[in-house]
Formats: structure tokens, C-alpha cells, sequence
């Protein structure tokens, strides 16, 4: 069988039926499909499967719900699917790194998403090291950059030796400020804080 005849749904199985419409004694070269539930196919002549064709509602007999069923489980080819998200609860998203940003785009993603932390009031999702470095600095999740930037400037100059006539007790404090600032400003919400 050439490839135009099977484009036009010819059956050629070796077998002469005639055309299943009554009264009609043409050769039923061409399939259709039977009503639901009726197994097997009716074989029309070109004619009266155009007319079939053209009347035959797959839908006919189903209820709403059994429609709108029938045709999403088609959008997928009548396979399992998998959620992509979770309902919104910050324990269900998954745990991801999106260093090119792809997802930043989406509702419950955003910036900063990524690993677990909590979201700030703002929507913001802070990382844990996000929210340590904001603990060093004495901040909360809802920090923004220049907050972020004038607390370590107060920060420095309170631990920096200059300010204690030479004194390194506070060395240790001011090393760990410097490395908070350093993540926060690494951070994808705060880019801007330095």
C-alpha cells in the first residue's frame, strides 16, 4: 500500500466488504469507528464515511465532568504526569540549585528559592547561610540592601582594632561580619548591597 492511500484511510486487508451504510452496495473500503462500548470498526465507501465522519461526536453521551476528564488525560497522551510544584507549603518545594535563574520567573520560585531556608514577609525566599550571615549582622530575613549595607558599616568600624587603640579582642567578631557581608552580597535578592 502507497503511502498517499494510507493518508486517506483505505483499508486493504485482501478482504471486499460492502459499504455497511444500508442500502447502499458500494465496496466499505474506508474504517470508522464504532459507538462506545461496540467493538470492532463499520466500513464505508468514501461517501458515507465523510458523512460519518463529519457527524461522529466522541463526546456524545458523556457527562461534563467526563468530558473535560477525557480531555485532560489526552494534553498528556493518557500517561501518568507528576507534579512540578508542591501546594505552597515551603517544605515541598524541591531542593534545587538555580544558579542561572530559569525558574525566577514562577509564582512560588523567585529568587533565592532554592535550598532550605524560610521566606521572608516580602515573598523573598532566604537560604539557611543567608539567614546565618543575617544573624552575624543582627538582621532578619526581611533586610533589604542598604539595610544590609549600613548595619556592616556599623559593624566594622565597631570591631575594627582602629576604633579600640589597636586592641584585637573584637578581631574575631569583625572576621565574621566581613564573611556574613560577603554571602549576603553573593546572594541573589541582595546583589546590589555592596
Amino acid at each position: 500500500m502507497s503511502k498517499r492511500e494510507r493518508f486517506h484511510g483505505r483499508v486493504s486487508d485482501g478482504q471486499a466488504r460492502p459499504c455497511d451504510q444500508p442500502g447502499c452496495d458500494a465496496v466499505g473500503e474506508f474504517r470508522a469507528p464504532r459507538p462506545r462500548g461496540q467493538d470492532g470498526y463499520y466500513h464505508f465507501c468514501l461517501d458515507h464515511v465523510r458523512a460519518y465522519n463529519a457527524s461522529y461526536d466522541f463526546f456524545d453521551g458523556m457527562t461534563p465532568d467526563q468530558m473535560q476528564d477525557a480531555a485532560s488525560r489526552a494534553y498528556t497522551w493518557d500517561r501518568p504526569t507528576w507534579r512540578i510544584a508542591g501546594t505552597g507549603d515551603d517544605e515541598e518545594l524541591p531542593r534545587v540549585d538555580d544558579v542561572l535563574g530559569m525558574f525566577d520567573d514562577l509564582p512560588g520560585y523567585g529568587a533565592g528559592f532554592l535550598r532550605a531556608g524560610r521566606r521572608a514577609t516580602n515573598g523573598r525566599r532566604v537560604s539557611r547561610a543567608d539567614l546565618a550571615a543575617l544573624k552575624v549582622l543582627g538582621l532578619d530575613a526581611d533586610a533589604e540592601a542598604k539595610d544590609i549595607r549600613n548595619r556592616y558599616r556599623t559593624l566594622v568600624r565597631s570591631y575594627h582594632p582602629d576604633s579600640h587603640g589597636g586592641d584585637r579582642r573584637h578581631e574575631s567578631k569583625l572576621r565574621a561580619v566581613i564573611a556574613a557581608y560577603k554571602q549576603l552580597t553573593r546572594a541573589p535578592g541582595t546583589a546590589d548591597a555592596g
